[in-house]
């Protein structure tokens, strides 16, 4: 969810070829929602919930490109956009090299350098998987700021990084690729995480 000024924004959406649908919703006061395709012409929104302080509206079956969300308010606003993949990512920390998702786990070890692994449910439509960003949770008290982490592919379905060490305040993880038609994969692939003894 990103907060806004009162007036007019747009957000570029990167289109990977595993995504299904597209949703953005709008509150603030008098808001507004449209949508643009890759040809700059307007695309009409499905599943469309339209109030005087809120909008919701998705493009389904997207073609493989980029589109534009415009939105608005009279007032300060909040913007969610979310997606619908066939492509999932599990991931798994260790203290050691690993090839598989079982041999992970779910959260981190405290007190030691982690690996986290990165486990695409189709690699077959990935280019390369090139970093991880470990995004820090609120609370926060030590300010701590966001950390890109450079993956390696590990096998035919796996990318790592090397060992770190994990931030001592709650974290989620984002991840950035490509997938084989040379678009962006951008994800955020998990909630709040803390290390565990």
């Amino acid at each position: 969810m990103i907060a806004h000024a009162a007036g007019q924004q747009s957000q570029v959406i990167n289109v990977d070829q595993s995504i299904q649908e597209i949703c953005a919703s709008v509150s603030g006061e008098n808001v507004t929602l449209s949508a643009l395709g890759p040809d700059k012409q307007k695309v009409n929104l499905t599943s469309i919930v339209t109030m005087k302080d809120y909008k919701f509206g998705c493009i389904t079956d997207p073609e493989t490109k980029n589109f534009t969300f415009e939105f608005g308010a009279d007032s300060n606003f909040t913007v969610m956009i979310d997606a619908k993949s066939k492509l999932l990512f599990d991931f798994g920390f260790s203290i050691k090299p690993v090839h598989l998702h079982s041999e992970t786990n779910f959260q981190p070890l405290i007190g030691h350098p982690n690996i986290l692994t990165i486990f695409p449910s189709d690699p077959t439509i990935i280019k390369d998987l090139t970093w991880i960003t470990l995004v820090p949770a609120p609370p926060n008290p030590k300010k701590l700021k966001e950390r890109n982490l450079k993956l390696k592919r590990v096998n035919d379905g796996a990318w790592a990084t090397d060992p770190f060490d994990i931030p001592s305040d709650p974290f989620s993880i984002s991840l950035l690729g490509v997938d084989k038609l040379g678009i962006p994969l951008i994800r955020d692939i998990s909630k709040p995480l803390t290390a565990v003894s």
